[in-house]
């Protein structure tokens, strides 16, 4: 009777434990299932959001390319610019080779118009110089206090120099036919003039 009992006892306890089994599986599969759906929900989160932020980075960059051409535009309709181009040496000593090279009028209705002389100018000595002007004058009408020139050329070497003529709250004078001014090379070291040039030029 005993033995009967505890077969008895053993049966149920192994469909006990099966039944246990079989529910425990089942979770750890739901849990599972719903752990690689959720991954995949963020995969395709991450990638929409990924996919997003690089079409608004590319709209900007767009945008971008756009504001700069129609700014380059509006800058080239506000500044116009009439350029006569020359080969002539101003001052040629033993210190120093001056040649204008073009004389060119900008219209620009931000800045303000202005005459810009470019000069070339080669140091033929060892010392350090400066090269300005003084008694500017265009046509006959004196505009020294309009106009800005100093370049400094180190010994041996040549630079590109601009004499400005500025119309700041002025209005510019137009330069048809004569061009003079004072041509002045400094010592840097010293300050000393080491030479005054009368400069005129009869324009093309």
């Amino acid at each position: 009777m005993h033995i009967i009992l505890y077969y008895i006892i053993l049966y149920y306890k192994g469909k006990f434990m099966m039944k246990r089994l079989v529910v425990l599986f089942l979770s750890l599969f739901v849990v599972i299932g719903l752990s690689a759906c959720d991954g995949e929900t963020t995969e395709k989160e991450i990638g929409t959001v990924s996919s997003g932020d690089e079409n608004q980075s590319e709209q900007e960059e767009e945008s971008n390319d756009v504001d700069d051409a129609e700014e380059n535009a509006s800058e080239n309709e506000d500044q116009e610019s009439e350029s006569n181009s020359y080969d002539e040496v101003l001052l040629d000593d033993e210190v120093a080779t001056v040649t204008l090279k073009s004389i060119e009028t900008v219209a620009d209705d931000i800045f303000g118009d202005e005459h810009k002389i470019k000069l070339d100018i080669e140091n033929k000595s060892d010392k350090t110089i400066v090269v300005q002007s003084d008694q500017v004058s265009i046509d006959g009408l004196m505009v020294d206090d309009m106009a800005i020139f100093s370049e400094t050329v180190a010994g041996g070497k040549r630079a590109n120099g601009s004499l400005d003529i500025m119309s700041f709250d002025e209005e510019l004078p137009e330069l048809n036919e004569n061009l003079e001014f004072i041509l002045i090379v400094i010592d840097e070291e010293t300050f000393d003039r080491i030479s005054e040039t009368d400069i005129s030029v009869d324009l093309k």
